[in-house]
């Protein structure tokens, strides 16, 4: 109960950033073994003077795609214990924990901003260097070609498809919004340049849709990231082209208009959807599955209402494309009719079933996709492509 001196209360103390030798040297291994595990995630392990080990697994794509993973699951597994066992004092040191205090710090806007911008050029220049060594893939032949086809007075003709309109062989008007584009520049190049600034709008509007759920949570900038990091989006953007990749533009401005309860917004978005594709009239009768599960509390019973309009105007449009509009420009049966024959429900069910499929799966939903199952409304939506898939 006795006041204590104020000269036995003051201790002495270093500066607050001075750390033990132990912890130094833990923090320099770490800043060196996590920058090495991220060089070769980035290089895949194929980096100048590369034993001949990883070159034998870039021959080999399942060993490729495991050391790529482990790769990464040691830079995670380093970051980790370096989080649990070194002092808070000593995490400033460590560059990755410095980089995310940095990019939390930031607004968040800048950099989903920049996220979008690299994930453009990066992904542009990789799909223009595999069409300059000869190594693009058919669909970019058909696309060019009928686009070109457009611009010189032939209405998305194609040679490649039996000398038919396009449009007799998949229904995919979209393809008219890049005439223009191949007006300013007549080249291939321009439609893959085109698709990874399309892929970098669709990863800004995964941003809006992070800042209409959660506003300025400082984490909003980690969903475009994912999104640009996924190997189905890198894939399909890298090694061809595909009308498709306007899809996902409609698809999450559709959410973005029925989270703001613009119904025309959104129609326009589902019109829009639909011009991209024939097969994505199963993805709108989805879409009518949702509004009648879990229409937004705004919309009250009109959105229930819309919901089985769309259940009903998706299979008969889609039957009507296939069964008439596609054939009537073509002059030909529409070419994929077996696809949805009665008669193959026991060979769906068999794939669906098989090695090939669990497969499939795996590299759909391990890495980000299962977070859709945190999310029952949105995991509606994922039917219409395991089903045609």
């Amino acid at each position: 109960s006795f006041p204590v001196p104020m000269e036995a209360r003051t201790v002495r103390s270093g500066p607050k950033d001075v750390l033990p030798f132990s912890h130094h040297a833990a923090v320099i291994s770490v800043n060196i073994l996590s920058l090495f595990a991220l060089w070769m995630f980035w290089t895949g392990g194929n980096f100048s003077n590369s034993p001949d080990f990883f070159a034998w697994t870039g021959k080999n794509p399942s060993l490729h795609r495991a050391g790529i993973a482990a790769a990464l699951a040691v830079f995670g597994f380093i970051l980790f214990t370096a989080a649990k066992l070194l002092p808070a004092a000593a995490r400033p040191k460590i560059w990755a924990f410095r980089l995310w205090s940095l990019l939390n710090q930031t607004k968040n806007a800048w950099v989903a901003g920049a996220l979008a911008v690299l994930s453009v050029w990066l992904l542009g220049r990789a799909a223009v260097a595999r069409y300059d060594s000869f190594s693009s893939g058919f669909d970019l032949a058909i696309f060019d070609q009928a686009i070109w086809s457009t611009l010189h007075g032939k209405f998305l003709w194609s040679s490649i498809k039996g000398h038919i309109c396009l449009l007799g062989d998949h229904m995919s008007p979209i393809l008219l919004l890049y005439v223009p584009l191949m007006a300013l520049w007549e080249d291939a190049r321009v439609l893959l340049w085109s698709q990874a600034v399309v892929a970098g709008v669709n990863g800004w509007l995964i941003y809006c849709l992070c800042r209409q759920k959660w506003e300025k949570s400082p984490l909003n900038w980690v969903f475009p990231l994912a999104y640009f990091l996924y190997l189905p989006v890198r894939n399909v953007v890298r090694f061809d082209f595909h009308p498709e990749v306007l899809a996902d533009t409609f698809i999450l401005l559709s959410f973005w208009f029925l989270n703001r309860g613009r119904k025309a917004g959104f129609l326009a978005c589902l019109l829009g959807l639909v011009l991209c594709k024939e097969t994505f009239w199963a993805l709108v009768f989805f879409y009518g599955v949702y509004l009648c599960l879990f229409a937004p509390k705004a919309w009250g019973k009109s959105g229930r209402i819309l919901g089985l309009v769309l259940l009903v105007l998706a299979p008969a449009a889609f039957w009507l494309e296939i069964h008439w509009l596609i054939p009537s420009l073509s002059g030909k049966p529409y070419p994929y009719t077996g696809n949805y024959n009665a008669a193959n429900v026991s060979v769906l069910l068999g794939q669906a079933f098989s090695l090939s499929s669990l497969g499939y799966l795996a590299k759909i939903f391990a890495p980000l996709g299962f977070l859709s199952f945190f999310s029952p409304a949105t995991l509606v939506l994922a039917g219409f492509g395991l089903l045609q898939n």
